[in-house]
């Protein structure tokens, strides 16, 4: 996947793998020069409309296109676009994009987003991640008939603050490895064994398929006083796939890997307080 922000072939960034889909990571800085000019990719959410303004944060040419079930239990499609167009922001320019919530309200955070030069710097937020950023400065954008307002001002409405000290922005990555639908044909290249029992089977597959795709964003936050992490999912997933991958195949006897938990729990006490303790916690 490639980034080509001003179509100047000789500024393209270029990425493979899954390192392609953290280097671009929608809502996440490509890049940021000295408070001057911020570069990130503001792609389109399942969640959300865009007001004024219509995105287009990828080239209509993809190298690949398909779908693929995710684990909501509906079909998403899945691009690998050949270009990946980010916004460039910049100081002394107008250019604001505003995302509203288009589901039902307060059935999903965050509800509003708004990304420009100006609050990119200064922006301010909500602490129950309704309102992930905003250039309004007195009065929350969704004051009116919010349902946890308190007081107005709002005490849950805080700012000003650079979009860079609220929140480390990461990919929400679907991996999924499916054998080919005649992997018993198969043989097992060893089997492993605990006691008399066997354990584990280890089986090289030489055709199957590998999917990997951004189907969302999480923002978690920097400071205490958030109590909630914004997460949003893309409308269309960012990803590749790749055909004839070889894999090796661990499949584990399940009778036989609980009497081994079990052996070791028994034997060791400390490694079983440790784990009720976890649990408990």
């Amino acid at each position: 996947m490639n980034s080509n922000r001003t179509l100047d072939f000789t500024k393209r960034i270029s990425r493979r793998g899954i390192q392609a889909l953290y280097t671009f990571t929608p809502f996440k800085f490509l890049k940021a020069q000295r408070g001057e000019t911020y570069t990130l990719i503001l792609a389109e959410t399942a969640h959300h409309q865009v007001v004024d303004l219509r995105l287009r944060w990828r080239s209509e040419s993809v190298r690949d296109k398909f779908l693929f079930n995710v684990p909501q239990g509906f079909p998403k499609t899945i691009v690998q676009p050949y270009e990946i167009y980010p916004v460039e922001l910049t100081r002394g320019r107008a250019e604001r994009y505003i995302f509203t919530s288009k589901t039902p309200r307060w059935s999903y955070f965050p509800e509003y987003m708004e990304f420009s030069w100006e609050v990119l710097r200064e922006g301010h937020y909500c602490a129950f991640g309704y309102v992930l950023l905003s250039s309004k400065k007195n009065n929350c954008p969704l004051a009116r008939d919010c349902p946890i307002r308190s007081g107005t001002p709002c005490r849950y409405y805080f700012g000003p603050a650079a979009y860079s000290s609220l929140y480390n922005v990461y990919p929400i990555i679907r991996k999924k490895y499916e054998p080919p639908p005649d992997k018993g044909t198969n043989q097992p290249l060893t089997a492993i064994r605990y006691g008399s029992m066997p354990l584990v089977t280890l089986t090289y597959i030489p055709n199957g398929n590998y999917v990997a795709f951004i189907d969302g964003v999480q923002f978690l936050p920097k400071r205490a006083r958030m109590f909630r992490y914004p997460s949003l999912f893309l409308k269309e997933g960012l990803g590749f796939r790749i055909s004839q991958a070889p894999a090796i195949q661990f499949e584990f006897n399940k009778d036989t890997l609980l009497e081994l938990i079990r052996d070791r729990l028994n034997s060791r006490p400390i490694l079983a307080r440790w784990i009720r303790l976890k649990q408990q916690l």
